[in-house]
C-alpha cells in the first residue's frame, strides 16, 4: 500500500491572504490559531462572527426601525446597523456606512462599537487599512472587558501586528478572554502552550485548554485533541478517541479533520479499513483546499485504490496539492509530465516541478534531477 500521511502536524498551514492565524473575523472578529503556524481567515470569512448581535435574516422593515433608533443615538442600534451594512443583511452591503455607524457607537464609548471600528481598520473595510488604529480600538474595547477584542488584542501581540511582538502580553489578553469562557481564546492558550510562547512549553496545559474549547464545539480544538490522542502526546495513544474528536471537527467542515478521518479509514486505525469511506473524507477535505487530502486522492486515483485507476484524475489532484507547495505532489506532477501519464509529456514542466520538490527536501526529486543532469552531460 502506498504511503499516506499518517498524522497531521500541529497547526494548519493555509496561506496568508492577510493571513488563517490567528484567524480574524470582522464584525465579531475572533482570532483563532491552528495547529503549526498561524493563519488568517480568507476574505470570504472575515464578516462571520460567533454570537450574532441580531437574529438573521433581518427584514427591510426591521432595518427601518433599527435605523430610526440609531439616528436617535441608540448605541445598540448603531452597532446592529453597522453589522447589517457590513454583512449586507437586510440592506445593500456598504462598508463605508458600516464604519460610519460603528464610529458613532464608538464615540459613545460602546465597547462593541470600538470593536467594530477596530475590525474595519484591521480589514480595510470602509476605511483605509491601518493596523495601529485597529490595535488602538481593540485596546479600548478590550479594556472594557469585551472578550472578542481581548482575544484579538492577544493575537496582535502574538503576531506583532500594529504593535511590537510580545508573547507574554498576548497570553495576558488570551487569559482574560478565556476566563470569561471565550472559546477561541481558550484554544489560543492551548496553542501557546504547545509552542512555549510566553509560557513554558506544557502539553498537559495545552491538552487542558484544548479540551475546554473542544467541549464548546470549537472545531480546531477538537482537531487538536484528535492529534494529541493519535500521537499519544501527554495522553495514552488512543485511536478511538482520536477518531471521535476528528469526527466532531469534520462534521463542522474542518478540512484537516476530514483528511485525518480519511487517513484512519485507509489505514484501519481506530476503525475497520474502508477505502470508500477514506475516499469520501479525502474528497470532502480536498474540495475545501486541504493539500494533504488532494495528494492522497491523487495517490488513490494513480494506483487504483478504492477507485478505478485514472491518471488524468490523479494528475488533476496532484496538481492542486503541488500548487500549495506539497513536495510529494510536486514530485508526482513532475513524474507524470516526464512520463506523459495523465498529461501530455513535457520535460520542461517535469524539471520545473522536480526542482520545486527538491528545494523542499524531496530526495526522490533530487535524485531525478541528478540523473537527468548526468544523462544530459554524457556523450550520446
Amino acid at each position: 500500500m502506498p504511503k499516506y500521511y499518517n498524522t497531521i502536524p500541529f497547526l494548519k498551514l493555509p496561506s496568508l491572504p492577510v493571513r488563517r492565524e490567528f484567524k480574524f473575523y470582522v464584525f465579531n472578529i475572533c482570532a483563532c490559531v491552528f495547529l503549526t503556524s498561524v493563519t488568517y481567515a480568507s476574505p470570504e470569512k472575515v464578516l462571520s462572527h460567533i454570537e450574532p448581535v441580531i437574529d438573521l435574516p433581518v427584514a427591510p422593515e426591521q432595518i427601518k426601525s433599527i435605523e430610526t433608533s440609531a439616528q436617535q443615538g441608540d448605541v445598540q442600534a448603531q452597532c446592529q446597523l453597522a453589522i447589517c451594512y457590513g454583512k449586507g443583511t437586510g440592506v445593500r452591503q456598504d462598508y463605508q456606512k458600516a464604519f460610519q455607524w460603528a464610529w458613532k457607537a464608538a464615540q459613545q464609548n460602546s465597547a462593541e462599537g470600538q470593536y467594530l471600528v477596530a475590525a474595519c481598520y484591521y480589514q480595510g473595510k470602509g476605511v483605509k487599512l491601518d493596523l495601529k488604529e485597529a490595535f488602538k480600538w481593540f485596546s479600548k474595547s478590550a479594556q472594557q472587558g469585551y472578550t472578542d477584542a481581548q482575544n484579538n488584542l492577544g493575537t496582535m501581540y502574538k503576531e506583532g501586528m500594529g504593535i511590537e511582538q510580545d508573547f507574554k502580553e498576548a497570553m495576558k489578553w488570551f487569559f482574560l478572554a478565556a476566563e470569561k469562557e471565550n472559546v477561541v481564546a481558550q484554544h489560543n492558550i492551548g496553542i501557546m502552550y504547545v509552542h512555549g510562547l510566553g509560557v513554558k512549553k506544557d502539553l498537559k496545559e495545552a491538552f487542558k485548554w484544548f479540551s475546554k474549547a473542544a467541549r464548546q464545539q470549537h472545531a480546531a480544538a477538537q482537531y487538536n485533541l484528535g492529534v494529541m490522542y493519535a500521537e499519544g502526546q501527554e495522553v495514552p495513544q488512543d485511536w478511538k478517541e482520536a477518531f471521535k474528536w476528528f469526527s466532531l471537527a469534520a462534521k463542522q467542515n474542518d478540512p484537516d479533520a476530514q483528511c485525518s478521518l480519511g487517513i484512519m479509514y485507509i489505514n484501519g486505525k481506530g476503525v475497520p479499513q474502508d477505502l470508500k469511506e477514506a475516499f469520501k473524507w479525502f474528497f470532502l477535505a480536498a474540495k475545501l483546499g486541504c493539500a494533504n487530502a488532494q495528494y492522497n486522492l491523487g495517490r488513490m486515483y494513480r494506483d487504483g485504490i478504492g477507485v478505478p485507476r485514472d491518471d488524468q484524475e490523479a494528475f488533476q489532484w496532484f496538481s492542486l496539492a503541488a500548487k500549495q507547495n506539497n513536495p510529494e505532489a510536486q514530485y508526482n506532477v513532475g513524474t507524470m509530465y516526464a512520463k506523459g501519464k495523465g498529461v501530455q509529456q513535457n520535460m520542461q514542466e517535469a524539471l520545473i516541478w522536480m526542482k520545486r520538490a527538491a528545494e523542499q527536501g524531496d530526495q526522490e526529486a533530487q535524485a531525478f534531477l541528478d540523473d537527468f543532469s548526468k544523462s544530459a552531460q554524457s556523450p550520446h
